[in-house]
Order: structure tokens, then C-alpha cells, then sequence
């Protein structure tokens, strides 16, 4: 997953603390490519993205939300956390 636009998918659902799995991938879909050598970006679905993201020790999460409703989420830290310090994707 590109680091650079976890901010541009969470902005477009108003900066939460967690995104649902089913809104990241929505995001995700749009982007042209492919996702870490595996899946187009077009391709990735909820269970690809949680395949993806397991290798750098990022799970989703059951996280109640503004709407009431619990969904299996992202928290933003934990994704940005997984952003290596060197990477020069990361926001200054």
C-alpha cells in the first residue's frame, strides 16, 4: 500500500482514528498499480488488504464508530506506524 495516501483516504472520510476495512479498500481500489507485487490495487478486497498488512503487524480491529455501527477497522496510528522511519513518504 502506498504510505503516502493513508492521509488522502482518511482525509475523504473526514481524518477519523480508524477507517473501516470495507472504506480503506474502497480507497484503495481507485489507485493505479499494484499493491505490495501482489494484487492490483483494483483487485484488493478486505481479505487481501488484512493478507497484505500482516506482514507488518497491522490487523484490523472491531472499532465502534461515529454511526454507532461496530466494523472491522484501521486504526491511522497503526498503519502509519508500520511506515518505515526512512521512508521519505512520511509526513514531516
Amino acid at each position: 500500500m502506498p504510505p503516502g495516501h493513508l492521509p488522502d483516504a482518511f482525509a475523504r472520510y473526514g481524518s477519523p482514528d480508524a477507517l473501516s476495512s470495507a472504506d480503506l479498500v474502497a480507497e484503495l481500489r481507485t489507485l493505479p498499480g499494484i499493491a505490495e507485487g501482489c494484487w492490483t490495487y483494483a483487485d484488493l478486497t478486505q481479505t487481501r488488504l488484512a493478507a497484505l498488512l500482516r506482514r507488518y503487524e497491522v490487523a484490523s480491529r472491531d472499532i465502534s464508530h461515529g454511526d454507532g455501527r461496530r466494523r472491522k477497522s484501521y486504526r491511522r496510528s497503526a498503519l502509519l506506524a508500520a511506515i518505515p522511519a526512512d521512508c521519505d513518504c512520511r509526513a514531516s
